[in-house]
């Protein structure tokens, strides 16, 4: 299908791009130097807003920790369209091995899930696109966000904060970094693609005693491993219609080798990629527990924590992305994703507008690539520049297209 590239002179936006890529690089390279945790983003809100006012754009705070909002606007009115990008600020708590020469300064914390790439990608788009102000009518809402790797996220946060509001938000976008894509690609997926995210807690409390008096026991151990077992056969993963995953990845029982303890621990997660199914899977739950603690005798307490939802491309919005993309980095370049069991609080997002969710390739052609949460994670920097002319572009192109 060949579509226009709607108001987007790809001239402009690769020479934009060519004289700020020196300045984008060193700015990853800061950040990626000094990270910091979740809600802790603090440095790293000061020195974004630094350098944006050196581009002339003045910051709007949110009430959550650190996050930061910029709205360019060029003869906004009630009929032009405001258009969301956001990126995640947030490093883990793990300890960089990699040998970059601007490896973490920061003792047990590093971007590991190349949240400094999206920083990276996400101002210098902004920036673009204020020098490109005569291109495009509309209002842009550009947001660093706190929070994506812990609860309750971000942008939870910040949605109920208003940031979808003064200008309301027409659309959104984010993307994240694909170890296992090489750089120079990106990649697509209309409709679902990431899963949701609950935490499963779960106490099982029977009657211990000595281990050779089992008669006179109700044991919790021999209830939870039941428990466990049902579990995994109720939601295996190919037997499913809807990919699900609920699996126990701790387990505390504080016996003895003669001793059965009165209480076991289980913490998992739950995970599936349709908001019906998960409140369903939640039910599910409930009733394998009852069942078991009647069977054993036990009382079996089940606690869910709810996480992030799924995350839903809108198909509509995704596909006009994808063609544009192609126009950008050739359509040999551009990737349908396959997708994930894993999860991202961009979700939030798009439970409230038509979102689109991509990737950009950050893997080398010529060595192994570690995936994301490795203290072996490296981001190609190739992939700056791809991810800064694609997202400018599709930023251009959604101005400029009627038909959102």
């Amino acid at each position: 299908m060949a579509l226009k590239c709607y108001g987007v002179n790809k001239m402009d936006v690769t020479s934009h791009v060519k004289l700020l890529i020196n300045d984008a690089i060193g700015f990853r390279r800061h950040l990626h130097q000094h990270p910091e945790l979740s809600f802790k983003e603090v440095q790293t809100q000061a020195y974004i807003k630094s350098t944006l006012s050196r581009y002339g754009m003045d910051a709007h705070f949110m009430p959550s920790a650190q996050g930061l909002v910029y709205i360019i606007g060029n003869n906004p009115t009630k009929h032009t369209k405001c258009l969301l990008i956001r990126a995640d600020m947030d490093a883990l708590p793990i300890q960089e091995l990699t040998t970059i020469p601007f490896k973490s300064t920061v003792p047990k914390i590093m971007h590991a899930c190349g949240h400094d790439i999206h920083m990276t990608v996400v101002a210098f788009t902004a920036i673009i696109m204020k020098q490109l102000y005569t291109q495009w009518a509309g209002s842009l809402k550009v947001i660093f966000q706190p929070g994506e790797e812990v609860l309750p996220g971000g942008a939870s946060l910040m949605i109920e904060e208003g940031v979808l509001q003064n200008p309301k938000v027409d659309h959104a976008m984010a993307l994240h970094v694909l170890p296992g894509l090489e750089s120079g690609k990106v990649g697509f997926l209309q409709g679902p693609y990431m899963a949701s995210s609950d935490e499963l807690h779960v106490s099982v409390n029977g009657r211990g005693g000595h281990a050779a008096l089992r008669k006179q026991l109700n044991d919790p151990v021999i209830a939870s491993s039941d428990f466990i077992v049902q579990l995994h056969n109720r939601f295996n993963l190919t037997e499913l219609k809807i990919p699900t995953v609920v699996s126990i990845g701790k387990v505390t029982a504080d016996g003895a080798t003669n001793v059965i303890p009165d209480t076991v621990q289980l913490k998992g997660t739950i995970r599936t990629r349709d908001e019906k199914w998960r409140i369903k899977v939640h039910h599910i739950i409930a009733e394998l527990a009852a069942a078991v603690a009647s069977q054993y005798g036990v009382e079996i307490k089940v606690e869910i924590i709810k996480g992030y939802p799924s995350l839903e491309n809108d198909s509509a919005f995704t596909q006009q992305n994808e063609l544009i993309a192609q126009q950008v980095v050739g359509a040999e370049n551009v990737v349908k994703l396959e997708p994930r069991m894993t999860a991202e609080d961009f979700a939030f997002f798009t439970q409230h507008v038509p979102s689109c969710f991509f990737r950009i390739g950050t893997g080398f052609s010529n060595k192994p690539n570690a995936e994301v949460h490795s203290p072996y994670f490296e981001a190609n920097e190739t992939s700056i520049e791809i991810g800064i002319r694609t997202l400018t572009s599709l930023c251009l192109n959604y101005f400029n297209h009627n038909s959102f």
